[in-house]
């Protein structure tokens, strides 16, 4: 083989293995999740018939907890793959204020 091939091919492994490319994550697949449900402004004044729906979801059959921070738990279960749960988030837990 040629000397100027071996130069060649060398370049061009240098070149596809010297540049590593690596895709940014973008996946909301997760544990743990913190959800600051909070008023919005035409919400404030609504009264108590107001509340906000989790959605949640997973592509493997798995459990789930929906607790509030403090250790009050709203649902849990399990969820089969492919499946939407709902879970109604009661407007006495959403945040009224600031630095919460």
């Amino acid at each position: 083989m040629p000397r100027y091939y071996k130069f060649l091919i060398g370049l061009a492994l240098l070149f596809f293995f010297q540049f590593k490319l690596e895709a940014q994550d973008f996946s909301n697949k997760g544990k743990e999740f913190w959800i600051p449900y909070s008023y919005h402004v035409s919400m404030a004044g609504s009264g108590t018939g107001v509340v906000m729906t989790l959605y949640i979801t997973s592509d493997v059959t798995t459990t789930y907890t929906v607790e509030i921070f403090g250790g009050t738990t709203l649902q849990s279960g399990t969820i089969n793959a492919g499946q939407v749960v709902t879970c109604i988030v009661p407007n006495t837990y959403f945040i009224n204020g600031s630095g919460l």
